[in-house]
C-alpha cells in the first residue's frame, strides 16, 4: 500500500481545510515546493496536489505545481477545477502523472472523451457527504450515490479512483473504511482512500482490512505530526514481513 502526501494550495500557500469548508482552513506554509521536497525526503510514494483556487473558480496555481513536478521525482496527481479537456491537458503538460476529475466526472459523455484521449492518466475523485457525491469544490451535494458512481467510472474504463469522505477530511477522526469496502467491491480500478487518517493504527487497519487498495492520502495528520512518514513506512514493512 502506497503512502501519498497531500499538498493543497491556495494563493500559492499550503493549507488544509476542515471538511472541505472554504472558510475553515489553516495555513501551514508559503512554499508548496518545500513541502514537496520534505515529503519526498521522508519517504512518500507519491504526491496528491489540489489547486483549491481552481476548484473554486478563483484562479490557478499551475505555475507552482509545474515547479514541483520539475524538481520532484515522485509521481504527482493533480486535481482542482479540471472541467474541460484543455484543463486536463494543461496539468498533464505541467508534469502531472494523473489528472483528477471531480465535478465533470458526473457527465458521462465528458468522462468518456477524457478516458479516450488521456487513458490511464485520468483519475476520478469520488468525494462524498454520507453516501452522496459532492461537486463544485465539495460545496454542492448531489443525489448521486457513491456506489453508483463507482460502477459508472469502472464501466467507462477509468483506472484510478480516489474516495474521500468529506465529513472526515481534515478532522483526524479516522477513515471511512466501511464505505471503502463497498466501493472496492467494484473490482477493476486502482483505489485510493482519503479523509480522516490520524495515526499509525489507522494505516495498519486499512492495510489489513483493505488489502487490495493502491494507497492512502495523508494530509492533516502529516502537517500536525500525528503520522510521520518514516514510521508509517516501517509499520507497513512489518505488516508485510
Amino acid at each position: 500500500m502506497k503512502l501519498i502526501a497531500a499538498i493543497d494550495i491556495s494563493k500559492g500557500k499550503v493549507v488544509r481545510l476542515r471538511q472541505g469548508k472554504k472558510g475553515d482552513f489553516k495555513v501551514y506554509g508559503s512554499s508548496p515546493l518545500e513541502f514537496a521536497r520534505r515529503w519526498q525526503k521522508e519517504g512518500a510514494d507519491a504526491l496528491h496536489i489540489i489547486d483549491l483556487d481552481a476548484a473554486w473558480g478563483g484562479g490557478t496555481n499551475l505555475g507552482v505545481i509545474e515547479k514541483i513536478t520539475k524538481e520532484i521525482s515522485l509521481d504527482v496527481e493533480v486535481g482542482g477545477g479540471l472541467r474541460s479537456l484543455s484543463k486536463i491537458e494543461e496539468v498533464l503538460r505541467a508534469g502531472a502523472r494523473r489528472a483528477i476529475i471531480g465535478t465533470r466526472a458526473l457527465d458521462e459523455d465528458f468522462l468518456k472523451q477524457a478516458v479516450k484521449k488521456f487513458g490511464e492518466k485520468v483519475a476520478v475523485s469520488i468525494d462524498a457527504v454520507g453516501m452522496n457525491v459532492a461537486i463544485e469544490g465539495w460545496q454542492e451535494r448531489t443525489p448521486v450515490n457513491v456506489l453508483e458512481m463507482a460502477e459508472i467510472v469502472k464501466r467507462l474504463g477509468v483506472k484510478w479512483v480516489i474516495y474521500t469522505d468529506i465529513s472526515r477530511d481534515g478532522t483526524l477522526g479516522g477513515p471511512n473504511i466501511e464505505t471503502m469496502k463497498k466501493i472496492i467491491s467494484c473490482r477493476g480500478p486502482h483505489y485510493i482512500l482519503s479523509g480522516g487518517l490520524s495515526s499509525l493504527a489507522d494505516i495498519r487497519k486499512i492495510n489489513k482490512e483493505l488489502d487490495s487498495i493502491f494507497g492512502v492520502i495523508l494530509g492533516k495528520a502529516l502537517y500536525e505530526g500525528k503520522i510521520k512518514l518514516p514510521e508509517a513506512k516501517k509499520a507497513l514493512e512489518k505488516d508485510v514481513s
